[in-house]
């Protein structure tokens, strides 16, 4: 009996179960590795808090967050059970942290509405109980959900107090993530203020080495590599891309790399350079395959086929084309079948399969029907008017387009009748001379239809086209009811440039200024030159102040290109005056008016400045 006790005494006791912090700190730890496993370390740190109703919930809370990104529904369900017991307890605060996790939820479920209506009941709770945690976490989801449908104030007023909280709260993981989510902002097209963007997304990266965050060190090398991308600047774009590439390698981040890849094949492809371009996309390819994502194996079958139909291998280049058209054909996804039809076009053109190629156009024209009926259903007049200037812009290429098609049926014509020449002989010599003189006809026209639109020397619209895309801007606001604003801006003493250096060093000012202006507008912006050294811009769905930041930032562009090949020491500077729609304008000309008054006061005031339109007087 004794030694039975005795060998009781002497075995090991059990280990004590680990309390519920050091099981949610382990979850922690493990949450973006194994988040299986993470979830079951909350849930049983949950149940080991027992009585303790405030760690109960902080545990599922955590739970709820890791949910939300692998199971968004299972999220939903525990974050209101756990609000039912948190109102039970009279646990306000808690309640607020689970209404946000399931905003996230929904939001992640395409269930934008409920996701606003959670994030909305955030902010003004958190603000409530002085909660600034939460409160900063509903500020920057809810602003990146105002991003994402095109509320671009808003999410920056959103944002921009989410980062203040963050700041203050010394957190420096989320200060990163809002700062982050305010660059992307700035970075969309729409908004178009890229060098603010550039700013940002390289304070980041130097907060992230110093830091020792390498993922997010690799994610800001990606975002400043897309923004260079879409300013052009493609050879530092690469080098970007190529530092976020090494980063994800050295991190095993197989997904990342995969991205990156795409990136830089689509980017080669735009280079010119769409021989090495196939390297990088195929290994995306295979990596998409082997993590089983049908989305982005169709996009990059999509990138290969554009990459195929420059390198001239057609028949490789229908095959990706049609592989990604049978994915975004079942449901529709008409924003890639825009894309793919219109290469299929192109390419079944080039073959010479013209049933084929006026197929594709056709279901292109019907695709761009859907996009437009979708963009009406919108309710911003922004998006209707973005819309209006794109299609024109798709029209345009549909004419040329055409246009190949009936060039490549003379050329196959010419060719037969070459074959044909022998036996036929006179009669075949006079077809071909009448093909050749349409053929000359049809590139005449076509040369003359550019020369009356564009001018020669800046490559802008002229005066006549850039008037013309005015008044269907200016009808388009009026019928909207949507902003709308006007730049002019002359060169400064222009004169004095022709006069000193002469007019060839004039012609490459004008050119250069044009230049600066295409890299300082955003795509739906409109520029034009509509005298010697006088230029205007339309600026759609475009208040007054933002115009005048517009051209504040060309008036800088121009400012501070150099000039010194010309002649050491040259500099060039512009003035500027910006107006705005106003409903009691009848026509154009009187909008115009008003931004020549304020060029006028800014050549007053001593050149190189930006002025604006008078106020409106009373009763306006």
């Amino acid at each position: 009996m004794w030694l039975v006790v005795l060998g009781f005494l002497s075995a090991p006791a059990p280990a004590p179960p680990a309390p519920p912090r050091a099981l949610i700190a382990e979850a922690e730890a493990i949450s973006a590795s194994d988040p299986e496993r993470a979830a079951a370390l909350l849930e049983k740190a949950a149940i080991a808090a027992g009585a303790d109703g405030a760690l109960r919930l902080e545990a599922l809370s955590a739970r709820c967050w890791l949910l939300a990104v692998v199971s968004p529904s299972e999220a939903i369900r525990t974050a209101e059970a756990a609000m039912a017991e948190a109102r039970r307890l009279h646990l306000e605060r808690s309640i607020v942290d689970l209404r946000v996790c399931r905003g996230y939820a929904h939001e992640r479920s395409d269930r934008l509405d409920d996701a606003a209506r959670d994030y909305q009941f955030g902010v003004e709770e958190g603000a409530r109980l002085s909660e600034p945690k939460a409160t900063a976490m509903a500020l920057v989801l809810r602003g990146e959900l105002r991003h994402g449908r095109g509320l671009y104030g808003p999410a920056l007023e959103d944002l921009v107090a989410a980062h203040r909280l963050e700041v203050q709260l010394g957190r420096r993981p989320k200060q990163s993530y809002a700062l982050n989510a305010i660059a992307n902002v700035y970075a969309d097209r729409n908004v178009g203020d890229y060098a603010r963007a550039l700013e940002y997304y390289r304070q980041l990266l130097a907060t992230h080495l110093a830091d020792g965050r390498a993922a997010e060190a690799a994610t800001a090398h990606f975002n400043i590599g897309s923004t260079l991308e879409t300013i052009g600047e493609l050879g530092a774009a690469l080098d970007a891309y190529k530092a976020s590439r090494k980063i994800s390698v050295e991190l095993h981040a197989s997904s990342e790399i995969a991205y990156v890849d795409r990136s830089i094949g689509i980017l080669l492809t735009r280079m010119g350079r769409a021989a090495a371009a196939l390297v990088p996309l195929r290994n995306a390819l295979a990596a998409f395959r082997a993590a089983d994502d049908h989305d982005m194996v169709a996009a990059t079958r999509l990138s290969l086929g554009v990459t195929f139909s420059r390198l001239g291998r057609l028949d490789a280049a229908l095959a990706e084309l049609r592989a990604a058209q049978a994915h975004y054909e079942a449901p529709p996804n008409d924003r890639f079948l825009d894309r793919i039809y219109e290469e299929l076009a192109v390419v079944e053109a080039t073959q010479g399969n013209w049933r084929a190629a006026h197929e594709a156009q056709g279901r292109l024209l019907e695709t761009r029907r859907r996009l437009a009926e979708s963009l009406q259903a919108e309710h911003t007049a922004r998006l209707r008017v973005q819309f209006d200037s794109e299609k024109k812009e798709q029209e345009n290429r549909a004419l040329l387009q055409e246009r190949a098609l009936r060039e490549q049926a003379l050329r196959d014509a010419e060719r037969i009748s070459r074959w044909q020449q022998v036996s036929i002989g006179l009669g075949v010599a006079v077809l071909a001379l009448l093909a050749h003189a349409v053929r000359r006809q049809a590139r005449e026209t076509g040369r003359m239809r550019d020369l009356a639109m564009t001018d020669a020397l800046t490559r802008l619209a002229n005066r006549r086209h850039f008037l013309a895309l005015a008044e269907q801007a200016f009808d388009s606001a009026r019928r909207l009811g949507a902003a709308f604003s006007v730049i002019v801006f002359d060169i400064d003493h222009f004169k004095r440039v022709n006069d000193t250096l002469g007019h060839e060093a004039g012609d490459k000012v004008l050119q250069r200024v044009a230049a600066a202006g295409r890299a300082a507008l955003r795509p739906h912006d409109r520029m034009g030159r509509i005298g010697g050294e006088e230029f205007a811009v339309l600026l759609p769905v475009t208040r007054l102040a933002e115009a005048t930041a517009i051209a504040e930032r060309l008036r800088g562009t121009v400012a501070g290109h150099e000039f010194d090949d010309l002649a050491p020491g040259t500099r060039v500077s512009s003035s500027f005056g910006v107006a705005e729609w106003r409903r009691e304008d009848s026509t154009l000309a009187a909008l115009v008016r008003r931004a020549d008054a304020a060029l006028y006061r800014a050549k007053a005031g001593g050149r190189d400045r930006v002025e604006v339109e008078e106020p409106a007087g009373p009763g306006a």
